[in-house]
């Protein structure tokens, strides 16, 4: 069996949703990575050699994102996954325009 075979059988194996969902996922994991040095670096520099704040600011992004995963599976339960998704695709756009900005 050819790769392109086994490929074409594990794409057609789940939805279109949920490669979307991957593919959103792993492009925003991307991203943060890049970014995320960049600022450390940034923030250490304008504030003329201080460590932990920059440590802090960009620790908080993985460390929400345990705590409301915590409560998101209980939430999407409720309300039901698409409006839970829109909605934490839409606060992790605002969070990149608060690092962009910052």
């Amino acid at each position: 069996m050819s790769v392109f075979r086994k490929l074409q059988g594990l794409l057609g194996r789940y939805e279109s949703e949920i490669w979307i969902r991957v593919v959103g996922s792993a492009l925003s994991t991307i991203t943060g990575l890049m970014v995320r040095p960049f600022l450390v670096l940034y923030l250490y520099d304008q504030l003329d050699g201080s460590v932990l704040l920059p440590m802090i600011v960009v620790g908080l992004s993985p460390l929400c994102g345990m705590v409301v995963s915590w409560f998101g599976g209980g939430i999407s339960d409720r309300l039901g996954r698409k409006p839970v998704m829109i909605a934490s695709l839409l606060v992790q756009m605002l969070c990149m325009i608060g690092y962009a900005l910052s």
